[in-house]
């Protein structure tokens, strides 16, 4: 039988083998504290306090590739990489330019790189070793996730979502956002081999990577607070904030 965490949850995230489960959970007094559970018999494997100076209420998790480090953004504009087996903080991402929030950030498949969207409208990419800012872009960006080879970083825009190689200065592809309001955009998410991106909304979007045209237009009847994909060809989201579904990706 699984086990139950009665207490406010800000943010989860599971680590690339599954193993483990991190969470932020408020800790009194705008406190925060990290904890992370194993998997196997959900038993707490390390708790972390953080102090103001350290974070304030977390945005966003994403594990490095090998489940050694997690980074956190926070509305405070800070961005901590942390070291699980000490539980130290080791890095600071900083962007230098202003304090205001980071919204959503990812780690990329090889290692190398944190992405992350502000709410400056900004989105910066950092060397995970070394917390210096890489590249950056403007232009209104919410939302950035990589693709599951590392080789393109999808971001989601006031009126598109675009790919862009790391390398280069212009996007590869521009795919319109026709449906909806872009704002509200929940997250993005690449499917397992790269080849579909699906956005959750008031309806989930499946889009083709290489050309950018809608696969599939999931009407989901209420607001998807989270999508991700189950297998290839089967995409699930969060409906409501209560319940789970699941459809078929591509007719």
């Amino acid at each position: 039988m699984g086990k139950t965490y009665e207490n406010d949850i800000l943010v989860v995230e599971w680590s690339p083998d599954g193993k483990f489960l991190a969470a932020s959970v408020p800790s009194g007094m705008r406190l925060h504290k990290w904890i992370i559970w194993g998997t196997s018999d959900w038993n707490v494997i390390r708790e972390i306090e953080l102090g103001m100076d350290e974070a304030d209420e977390v945005n966003s998790l994403t594990w490095s590739p090998d489940g050694n480090q997690i980074a956190s953004a926070s509305t405070d504009g800070k961005v901590y990489i942390w070291d699980i087996a000490s539980g130290q903080s080791t890095i600071e991402l900083t962007n230098n330019k202003t304090n205001r929030c980071a919204d959503n950030i990812d780690w990329s498949p090889n290692g190398l790189h944190v992405a992350g969207a502000g709410c400056d409208e900004m989105i910066y990419i950092w060397n995970s070793g070394t917390g210096l800012i890489e590249d950056q872009h403007s232009g209104g960006h919410k939302w950035v996730s990589w693709s599951p080879d590392g080789s393109n970083l999808a971001i989601v825009g006031d009126r598109e979502i675009s790919l862009w190689k790391l390398t280069n200065t212009q996007p590869d592809l521009i795919i319109p956002f026709d449906s909806g309001n872009v704002d509200g955009i929940t997250n993005i998410e690449w499917s397992f081999a790269g080849k579909n991106l699906a956005s959750g909304f008031r309806e989930i979007m499946i889009w083709n990577t290489t050309n950018g045209q809608v696969n599939n237009l999931i009407e989901t009847k209420s607001l998807t607070e989270f999508v991700y994909w189950k297998t290839e060809l089967e995409i699930c989201g969060e409906i409501g904030g209560d319940k789970i579904l699941c459809w078929q990706a591509v007719p």
